[in-house]
């Protein structure tokens, strides 16, 4: 509703992202969810680039562009965000709850072998979840 808030935004696009790519869903679904998550992409990625971006000091912001990273496939992109987000996680829930996001998109880029890079971050950003408060220490 307000495009200047990438939350929802982020939300809808891996959403449909995840239907799109479903071997369950009819394929003129599957289609039509590709064209909306190319639709809406352009605007979550201004949205949060408003805030900052890639560069921005707020974790959620920086958890949005490797979101969008990791289903774009730009994995340059989702490797130097990673860094910064790991430093601006405060609590191991915020991590854990990326990790779950970025499960999902693995799961599904397992068909086409696009996971060494994924598994890699979600390694680092576990890794770092454990050492935070509220982490398995």
């Amino acid at each position: 509703m307000d495009p200047r808030d990438y939350y929802p935004g982020i939300n809808a696009v891996t959403l449909l992202w995840e239907k799109a790519n479903m071997d369950s869903v009819p394929p003129e679904a599957r289609d039509e969810a590709m064209k909306e998550v190319e639709r809406l992409t352009p605007a979550v990625s201004f949205a949060v680039a408003r805030r900052g971006g890639a560069t921005s000091s707020d974790y959620w912001d920086l958890a949005t562009v490797l979101e969008l990273a990791a289903i774009s496939g730009d994995w340059e992109m989702a490797e130097s965000v990673c860094g910064r987000a790991l430093l601006q996680a405060k609590a191991a829930w915020m991590l854990e709850t990326t990790i779950a996001n970025l499960e999902m998109i693995r799961e599904l880029r397992r068909r086409t072998g696009e996971t060494p890079q994924l598994d890699g971050i979600m390694a680092e950003l576990g890794s770092r979840a454990k050492e935070l408060p509220g982490g398995d220490t």
